[in-house]
């Protein structure tokens, strides 16, 4: 078990790796000048923004959720769901915060032609596609490893609540999984909502310096 442990490890470190240095090689690219600084800053601080906020409310919903099932069943998925928000949020941050600061650097390789262009977007896209598998197969991994002793085949731990026997392992992982799925839907959700705001915002700025 324990070298099925590290392979996983060590497949989680080269995804997160990978989105380090696509991260690297895209920030190394120009941003172009002028305009184009100037509402890619615009941009990166209205997002920041956001995420701040957004960061807070879903922090509260979270740690809500987390005493519910510490209360109800076992602090233990308490914190399977916690460290799941956590690797969320942080792959949901990661992305975006390299979204923001990708998308002036496609519209500045466009000038050299549509190739640059679709290779700058897939360096800054793939920052975020292995941050995500990076982190949350590294927090189910580190999840796994704390509570090691419910997920030995010849030791199935039974959690018996409201007259239902409940596997403490697969407990665990759902846990782990309800939380990073709760951010993901908050984040999707929200952002969606953020981005119309902006583009009607855009629209009435639009209309009135015309």
């Amino acid at each position: 078990m324990v070298t099925v442990f590290v392979l996983v490890v060590v497949l989680a470190g080269a995804a997160l790796l990978t989105a380090f240095i696509s991260s690297r090689m895209v920030l190394r690219m120009s941003p172009g000048e002028g305009k184009m600084i100037e509402m890619s800053r615009a941009i990166q601080e209205g997002a920041d923004a956001f995420v701040k906020e957004e960061g807070k409310k879903i922090a509260i919903i979270a740690v809500i959720i987390a005493l519910i099932l510490g209360i109800v069943f076992h602090f233990r998925y308490s914190f399977a769901f916690l460290f799941g928000a956590f690797m969320s949020e942080l792959a949901g941050v990661i992305g975006m915060r390299m979204s923001t600061r990708t998308n002036v650097r496609v519209t500045n390789s466009a000038r050299k032609g549509p190739l640059d262009a679709f290779r700058t977007a897939f360096t800054g896209g793939t920052v975020m596609g292995m941050s995500v598998s990076g982190l949350s197969i590294l927090g189910l991994v580190i999840v796994m490893w704390i509570y090691k002793s419910a997920f030995m085949f010849n030791n199935v731990v039974l959690v018996h609540k409201f007259h239902i026997a409940f596997v403490d392992g697969v407990m665990l992982v759902s846990s782990y999984s309800f939380g990073a799925s709760m951010i993901a839907l908050f984040d999707r959700v929200g952002g969606g909502i953020y981005t119309k705001a902006a583009d009607m915002g855009a629209d009435l700025v639009g209309k009135v310096e015309a």
